[in-house]
């Protein structure tokens, strides 16, 4: 990407969500793939993380198209100064629509791997709400949100995988992180 300008978040202090004139991600609490209690935003200084957030089961097939980046820049970053982790959320409209968490639980069964069971979340939050401090439309169904260690919204997008979208989050991450890899992910 010569060449191509970044456009972070602008800080807005007249934001009502905004604390310290910075976008966070709302505080969220809810359970993993195994039974463990789990609040987001994780707060781990000099790391970056990877929010995948869906509002609908079935929107969650669509987001797993991610992964395999996300894999690949946790990897990639897992042994420098700024590390990248990443998490999938599934934010469910109250009161729980029975068959919601089956349905969850049954499009992540195909991922054994054991960081997706630890960094997979099932929230029952109002979804307007969710969306409202994304900053996202109404409508929209899933949101790739770039977290520094403190929980603040570095950048976001919502859709599917592209190599656009996930060229654009490599360049931030290098831009942002010092040390970072000379190898690119794709």
């Amino acid at each position: 990407m010569k060449h191509q300008e970044i456009h972070l978040p602008t800080p807005d202090p007249e934001h009502p969500y905004a604390g310290d004139g910075r976008y966070r991600f709302p505080d969220i609490n809810g359970m993993n793939l195994l039974g463990d209690n789990v609040s987001l935003p994780p707060i781990m200084p000099k790391s970056f993380h990877i929010m995948l957030t869906v509002f609908h089961p079935e929107a969650l097939y669509s987001m797993k198209t991610w992964l395999p980046f996300c894999e690949d820049l946790h990897k990639q970053y897992k042994h420098t100064p700024t590390p990248v982790e990443y998490r999938i959320l599934l934010v469910l409209q109250p009161p729980p629509i029975e068959g919601d968490v089956p349905a969850f639980t049954q499009a992540l069964g195909d991922i054994p791997d054991f960081y997706m069971k630890t960094n997979s979340l099932i929230s029952y939050y109002d979804q307007a709400f969710v969306r409202r401090r994304l900053s996202l439309h109404k409508k929209a169904e899933t949101a790739i949100v770039l977290l520094d260690g403190n929980g603040n919204i570095i950048w976001k997008d919502d859709g599917t995988f592209n190599p656009t979208r996930a060229e654009h989050l490599q360049v931030i991450l290098d831009t942002l992180s010092p040390l970072a890899p000379k190898t690119k992910t794709h």
